[in-house]
């Protein structure tokens, strides 16, 4: 998933995450901001704010955690596009697109248990976030 997300993601975004904040940030060098950590009217903004200022944002979960992050924005509209296809899945694990884009949402990419990295994998570079940027 780390791979995938440095590889193919813009370095601009935000991973909104609980159980792979860590993870995201440390083997994929992003942004990342824990959906226990925001306030549970403050999706839709924060989703809002980011691409206004040229950040797109996404949700990383683990299977184990839709129902909790839905009990947690359970009246913020931008909770609904979790219930739509993930951009990518990797065993339980999900990653979805929050920023709002021209066109459909691509086919989900389903990465093979033997895509699995066995071994140590360096950390990426210490994530920065610009905002402003279109």
């Amino acid at each position: 998933v780390a791979e995938y997300v440095e590889t193919q993601l813009p370095e601009n975004a935000v991973f909104i995450s609980m159980q792979h904040s860590g993870s995201v940030r440390y083997y994929a060098g992003r942004m990342s901001v824990r959906y226990d950590a925001l306030p549970s009217d403050w999706l839709t903004r924060a989703v809002e704010f980011l691409s206004s200022q040229g950040v797109d944002s996404y949700v990383l979960l683990e299977g184990w955690e839709h129902d909790q992050f839905f009990a947690h924005f359970r009246d913020d509209p931008t909770a609904a596009l979790v219930k739509r296809a993930p951009v990518l899945r990797f065993r339980e694990i999900a990653l979805y697109a929050l920023t709002p884009h021209a066109g459909e949402p691509p086919a989900t990419l389903e990465v093979p248990e033997s895509a699995a990295v066995l071994g140590a994998v360096p950390p990426a570079p210490t994530p920065t976030l610009v905002l402003g940027k279109k």
